[in-house]
This record gives C-alpha cells, structure tokens and sequence, in this order.
C-alpha cells in the first residue's frame, strides 16, 4: 500500500521537474500574455505567428479585455507581458515600443468635410465628438493630443470601445478620432489624415520591473525590440 503512494509521488516530482524544465528554457517556455480587445484584430496573431515560426514549441497563454482588465491582470502577476498604449505605463514599468499607429480624424461619408484630403483638428470646432470611456486604451492618447495642442472637443457620446465609437460615426451621430485598423473599418467610414504633428497611438509592451518573468517572456520581449528597431 505504501509503495504504491510512493510511486505516485515520484510521478509527481518527475511531472514537476518536468514543467519546471520546459518553464525555464526558452524554447519551450511559456509566455503569459494580455492585450487590448482592439488588437487582438491584427497586431497580436501578427506578432504570436511570427514569432513562433521562429520558436515552435513556445506556447502563450492569452487575455484579452478593456484598460481596466487587462492592467489588473499584470498588476496581480496572472500576465508576465501586456501590449497597450504607452500612457497607461506607470513608474514601477518597462516600456519597449511596438508600433507608432497614425490616428485620423473618421466622419460619415456623407458628412460635409468627407471630400478633404487632410484636415486640422481645429476645423472640427463644433462637431458632435464619440469619445471614449475610461477602460479604453486610446483614451488617455487622445486627451494627451489635445491637451498638446490647447484645443478641446465637446464630446456628444461615450463608448465602451472602438468598434462602438466606429458604428456611432457611421450612423452620423458625430466624428472621431481612430487608428486605422482592421475591425474599425466599416463601410460608409471616410478617414482623413491629421495635418497637426503627434497624432499617433504608440502602442508597446509593458512589464513589471519587481516581477520575475519567464525566461520565454524575457526572449519575447528581444525579439519584439530587435523588430522595432528594423522598422
């Protein structure tokens, strides 16, 4: 009887050893990883293919969510990794730079400034604004911008995310401004660059600086360096 507690506790140390052996090398580790709903779109299948062509036996483990979520879930030590906008890093984080995403300024078709080539945020003086809710990611970008350039927008609605504020344009009930990707881009939609400078969404990875990450994490993390600096 006792033997046969003793062969399943040697079971057990062997699994133990085991995943403790895959978890350290960074060829088959694992890469605990949360992210912003909107970009689970393009940017994150885009970065996980790549990278596993690269390294086939790392596996990730995925969340995904609003602002709020997804900032808990790497404050509570659930994610060793979180891809979001740069604003939201605080001073006990890393930042390493993804991607420089150009915002534009997004109208009905049939609205009147729908035929510009370009347009400065001021001409917009007036017009109904989708903004967003504080959970979102672009939020914090976006007030940024205009606090920069000493101009202020009365918003008429806020939505929970980007796809929301993206159907509210379209049915004509204001304009905003959004970074033109792969899910916001609905029919009827006309985007029209920003003439004023720094309107763009920096979107990078953020990690804890007092928290210990995988080995696979810490590779990840090169790896996603060494392709923003090829850019």
């Amino acid at each position: 009887m006792f033997s046969k507690w003793i062969g399943r506790a040697l079971h057990n140390i062997e699994n133990g050893l085991k995943e403790i052996e895959e978890w350290s090398n960074p060829d088959t580790g694992v890469i605990t990883l949360s992210y912003l709903n909107i970009l689970g779109v393009e940017l994150i299948p885009s970065l996980i293919r790549s990278y596993q062509l690269k390294y086939p036996k790392v596996r990730f483990e995925l969340t995904q969510g609003n602002l709020g979520d997804i900032d808990a879930h790497l404050e509570q030590g659930f994610s060793d990794i979180m891809i979001t906008s740069r604003e939201s890093t605080l001073n006990n984080h890393h930042w390493k730079t993804i991607q420089n995403v150009p915002l534009y300024i997004v109208v009905p078709s049939k609205h009147r400034y729908a035929d510009c080539s370009a347009l400065s945020l001021t001409e917009l003086s007036g017009e109904p604004f989708i903004g967003l809710k504080n959970n979102c990611g672009l939020k914090a970008t976006i007030i940024s911008r205009f606090r920069h350039t000493g101009f202020f927008l009365a918003s008429a609605y806020e939505a929970e995310d980007l796809i929301t504020v993206a159907g509210f344009i379209k049915s004509g009930l204001g304009v905003s401004v959004l970074p033109k990707t792969l899910g916001l881009m609905l029919d009827e939609l006309v985007w029209i660059p920003i003439i004023d400078e720094g309107w763009y969404w920096e979107i990078g990875l953020k990690w804890r600086d007092d928290h210990n990450i995988s080995p696979a994490a810490k590779r990840f993390i090169e790896y996603v360096d060494t392709l923003h600096q090829g850019e």
